[in-house]
């Protein structure tokens, strides 16, 4: 049985004796580790800002990078005889972003507690990623409230942050 988002949440470490200086690119690689496969690769830029995310959970992945859309896939499976199982240098893309990942994600990274930034900063994305926008509508006063986001498509207000955020 698959263990929940707070057990998964409660695991989490982050490993830093694997942690990389900065190379070639400037960037640095931050690394988390927790049970049910969950990996969270950081690459920290020389302001210690986060350029890029790439995370794993149950062999679902999701690829963050700054000023780009977000992308889930799947961890390929290996298809030989020998049953190796996931192959994580080969993933699987989806055309689309596939909101029960996010939100499977998102889960879990509300719940994992600390103040590492690092975590916090990954927990911010999924979270605007997957919670319904809402916005004061400046001539009538009210406050607007965005339909449900269809998995299929990202939505204005997101596709706004992206470009000028």
């Amino acid at each position: 049985m698959p263990a929940s988002p707070a057990e998964i949440a409660k695991s989490v470490r982050r490993i830093r004796f694997a942690e990389l200086g900065f190379g070639a690119k400037d960037l640095k690689a931050v690394w988390h580790q927790g049970i049910e496969g969950f990996n969270l690769l950081t690459h920290v830029d020389l302001a210690g800002q986060a350029v890029e995310h790439e995370f794993v959970l149950q062999g679902n992945v999701i690829q963050w990078r700054r000023q780009q859309a977000i992308r889930t896939g799947r961890v390929a499976q290996d298809d030989d005889d020998r049953g190796a199982g996931p192959r994580a240098d080969v993933i699987n893309l989806d055309p689309m972003p596939r909101l029960e990942v996010l939100e499977a994600a998102a889960a879990v990274a509300e719940l994992v507690t600390g103040d590492d930034r690092y975590l916090a900063h990954f927990a911010g994305v999924l979270r605007a990623e997957t919670l319904p926008q809402t916005w004061d509508d400046t001539v009538t006063g009210a406050v607007v409230r965005a339909p449900e986001p269809d998995p299929g498509r990202i939505g204005l207000p997101r596709l706004l942050r992206r470009l000028f955020g």
